[in-house]
């Protein structure tokens, strides 16, 4: 990788550290990310959890809720893990510099760091930007499988899948 490839690739991880964590608390929580925060602080404090099925998944609850232990509890905390992956999605798109070429790969992750979208459920407590998270990762283990057959890319595809139902599907009781 040239030089200025990763200066391009460090600044496009930069952009996304400051867009998605500058001011991550000044907007009120909406309905959805209330509800996600208040089942996530019962479960940090009281150790009380008990899925609903009108809500996501558990990886919500159970991830916000070690946030809290962690960090305490405010808006910004609510919105840390969320901001993670919005943030990882650009690095995890290096993956398919192979597939894409490295400008497509480049030109992917600048898309993603200008899209409204990816940015606001980058700063929003629900599932949806893990999911995308995980359909790169799923997506690239695939790829990689069927590629080149090692057993750890199944091992990933295998990860992904089960991070996103663990985040989507209700759990067993």
């Amino acid at each position: 990788m040239s030089r200025l490839e990763r200066v391009l690739w460090a600044a496009l991880v930069a952009v996304n550290v400051v867009t998605h964590f500058v001011a991550l608390d000044e907007r009120a929580t909406s309905h959805d990310e209330a509800m996600h925060a208040f089942y996530s602080y019962e479960l940090a404090t009281k150790g009380v959890y008990r899925h609903d099925p009108m809500m996501h998944g558990p990886l919500v609850f159970h991830s916000t809720a070690l946030a809290f232990l962690l960090l305490g509890d405010s808006d910004a905390t609510v919105r840390v893990l969320p901001a993670l992956a919005g943030i990882a999605l650009v690095p995890a798109l290096w993956l398919f510099r192979r597939y894409l070429g490295r400008a497509g790969a480049l030109a992917a992750a600048g898309l993603v760091t200008i899209s409204p979208c990816i940015l606001f459920y980058g700063r929003y407590l629900r599932n949806d930007v893990y999911m995308a998270l995980f359909a790169v990762f799923w997506i690239h283990g695939a790829l990689r499988y069927l590629e080149t057959r090692p057993p750890r890319w199944l091992c990933l595809v295998t990860a992904a899948l089960s991070l996103a139902v663990f985040g989507i599907v209700r759990a067993p009781e």
